[in-house]
């Protein structure tokens, strides 16, 4: 039986964070494992890489020259998403795909970890 997104952990949330691309404007970039729409986790990780943006600023950084490679690589982490996850109160718009086969998991992560 898969998760419901309001019962993730920080574990679950940093393994859907490597199944995906961050600021991607591909909605196909957001396809996953957990059984979320890739819309719903589009729209939560386009949330998250705001927070991280604030969190920049909050720490005096100059993110007028920033870009996104640069805000990733020194804020994006499992305790910035956690914290950020907890802020929000309200997944009731998150949207579940129909549940995956062991196969169509398999199939996927050999895609996702370059060996097929």
């Amino acid at each position: 039986m898969r998760k419901q997104f309001t019962d993730l952990n920080k574990d679950d949330l940093w393994a859907l964070r490597g199944q995906i691309v961050l600021n991607s404007l591909f909605v196909n970039d957001y396809k996953n494992t957990f059984g979320f729409k890739p819309q719903s986790v589009c729209t939560f990780f386009d949330g998250y890489v705001e927070y991280l943006w604030e969190l920049a600023t909050e720490d005096g950084a100059d993110v007028e020259d920033m870009d996104i490679q640069e805000l990733v690589a020194e804020y994006d982490n499992a305790d910035a998403l956690f914290d950020y996850y907890w802020g929000c109160d309200d997944y009731s718009w998150v949207e579940y795909s129909p549940e995956w086969t062991e196969e169509e998991i398999a199939e996927y992560e050999k895609y996702y970890n370059g060996t097929k």
